[in-house]
């Protein structure tokens, strides 16, 4: 967007949430600005002659200055802080990936999930897994603009794309992103002993005992 184009854009564009992508400055550049606002303001005093900068203000704007000499304010170069997410107008939309504001109510939630005093660690591994699933497709959809497939069970639209890919030319279900299989992680050298499916452990005897039946059913079966 050149100048004039700008120019013409109203100034609702610029307050209005989504739209206008802001930039931070680097720590020197920024560290100059915010010392020149608090010199700005420090030894003025309001109508009751109260100073408007305390001690107390003086020291907490220290603690800050560090985070801006460390950088841990301005952007990463070559890092893009928005995401795409739609269009309103002819105009895009942007969501920043900054601050931790998508991540809000996560442990409310977390903890609603898996609150309870007969929880197995089997059972809280397999909680916590699909909550951060259907947490992270929520997530997906609200704040990167991914397809709503209105439904949680992607196996199963994963099955149903592998199977239709041979007799169709276009993706069967758009949007869909099929992850990386386990034989494929496998041949790049990636461990996935960490990261595979939970599989219950039942012992052969206790199979071997669902199979058969009971002494005492047999002997109690009636002759034909």
């Amino acid at each position: 967007m050149d100048l004039h184009t700008a120019s013409r854009l109203p100034k609702s564009f610029f307050t209005k949430r989504n739209r206008c992508r802001r930039s931070i400055p680097p720590r020197l550049e920024l560290a100059v600005r915010v010392q020149s606002v608090f010199e700005l303001f420090d030894g003025l005093v309001d109508s009751e002659n109260i100073p408007l900068i305390t001690d107390r203000t003086r020291t907490k704007h220290r603690q800050c200055m560090e985070h801006v000499w460390a950088g841990c304010l301005s952007d990463i170069p070559g890092v893009p802080m928005y995401i795409e997410v739609g269009n309103d107008g002819g105009l895009p939309r942007y969501i920043t990936v900054r601050g931790t504001s998508q991540l809000e109510c996560y442990h409310r939630w977390l903890r609603a999930c898996i609150s309870g005093s007969r929880i197995s660690p089997e059972l809280f591994r397999l909680l916590l897994a699909n909550f951060n699933f259907r947490w992270n497709v929520r997530c997906g959809v609200k704040n990167r603009g991914f397809s709503d497939l209105r439904t949680y069970s992607h196996w199963v639209l994963e099955e149903v794309s592998r199977r239709s890919g041979a007799y169709s030319q276009t993706p069967i279900i758009p949007g869909l992103v099929i992850p990386t299989s386990r034989v494929d992680l496998e041949k790049a050298g990636i461990d996935v002993s960490s990261i595979d499916f939970y599989t219950p452990h039942t012992s052969q005897k206790k199979s071997e005992s669902a199979t058969k039946p009971d002494e005492d059913e047999t002997n109690s079966l009636p002759d034909f």
